[in-house]
């Protein structure tokens, strides 16, 4: 069972990026006699937690508890295995690229979403 900040995840929805790879940023400032320094650092690894038409449904309540928690915590656990990845850790909900949690209906008036929850690795 998947979980993000005790909230359970519907099965079928996908990890699309994953936080094997390390992304880098730099840097570049002037020392006090005028050479450049070049300050080199991993950048915050992105997560995207997707569904589609096809599987991982949210119900109503599934919606309304992670958009509320994704307006009031500061960093949750992640509790994720599949085929890919068991993985368990803290990750913060990534509000600097638009919004962190995309629900659509599935259809007008239907009871279950298609959603998108946008994450960064903190650990």
């Amino acid at each position: 069972m998947n979980q993000l900040g005790g909230i359970e995840i519907p099965d079928g929805v996908s990890w699309v990026e994953s936080p094997g790879s390390i992304r880098w940023r730099s840097a570049t400032r002037t020392d006090l006699l005028g050479s450049p320094v070049v300050f080199l650092g991993s950048a915050p690894v992105a997560i995207t937690l997707q569904s589609d038409e096809s599987s991982g449904w949210f119900t109503p309540e599934t919606v309304s508890a992670l958009l509320s928690l994704s307006e009031a915590a500061a960093h949750v656990l992640l509790e994720w295995m599949d085929n890919q990845r068991n993985i368990s850790s803290q990750v913060a909900f990534d509000h600097e690229n638009g919004p962190a949690c995309v629900f659509v209906p599935l259809f007008p008036g239907a009871p279950y979403y298609t959603g998108t929850i946008r994450l960064v690795l903190l650990e």
